[in-house]
């Protein structure tokens, strides 16, 4: 992948500001705790008050990357949300990483299979979308164990357009066919969970 080059592409606003009709905004929740990562929604939550809006300020970003990124562990950690306040000032200092839109695409791809309503199979989505964003951030180190996630993604069926009712049960078959097979992309995720777990240990030892 080589080098990356990063550019801080989000302005962030207050919701009491009044948002631009026709812009996509990305909500962000206000001082959000969970599970060691950031709430980000692409929708206007119920309770918009305690979140901010987000914008892109320039073109040439999918949403499901950023949304990826956003929600990412290694986001939430590299800017010490545990112990930072989410604030306007923090959000702004999020750096995304340039990636060609053909990479970016395979996380849109994947975004897709989180949408099911099976929580397991949606959790290892989600997993696959965090290490996928760590892959980008170290893909030196991931070269050299020889795991690449983004090899595994063109193979997966594009589910973009699919039906409300249809998605729970084609989620369910690819998801069989990939724990099904211990040579494939359940390998490499595995191998990239043991990657990132190790470069963590090194950091905080």
């Amino acid at each position: 992948m080589g080098k990356l080059d990063y550019i801080s592409i989000i302005t962030t606003l207050d919701v009491s500001t009044q948002l631009n009709e026709g812009r996509e905004y990305i909500y962000i929740k206000r001082d959000n705790k969970v599970n060691n990562r950031l709430q980000v929604s692409l929708f206007e939550p119920y309770n918009v008050a305690e979140y901010y809006a987000c914008c892109l300020e320039r073109e040439g970003f999918t949403i499901g990357y950023i949304l990826a990124l956003l929600r990412s562990a290694l986001v939430y950690k590299e800017n010490d949300f545990a112990i930072r306040n989410v604030t306007l000032s923090s959000l702004k200092e999020i750096c995304i990483p340039l990636l060609p839109l053909s990479k970016q695409r395979q996380f849109d791809k994947v975004l897709i299979y989180t949408q099911t309503q099976n929580l397991i199979q949606s959790m290892f989505f989600e997993n696959l979308l965090d290490k996928m964003i760590e892959e980008v951030f170290h893909s030196d180190l991931f070269g050299f164990q020889n795991v690449s996630l983004f090899d595994h993604i063109d193979s997966l069926e594009d589910l973009n357009g699919i039906a409300e009712d249809q998605l729970n049960e084609r989620v369910d078959r690819v998801y069989n066919e990939i724990i099904k097979d211990n040579e494939g992309l359940l390998s490499d995720l595995s191998a990239a969970t043991g990657i990132t777990s190790s470069l963590y240990y090194e950091k905080n030892n």
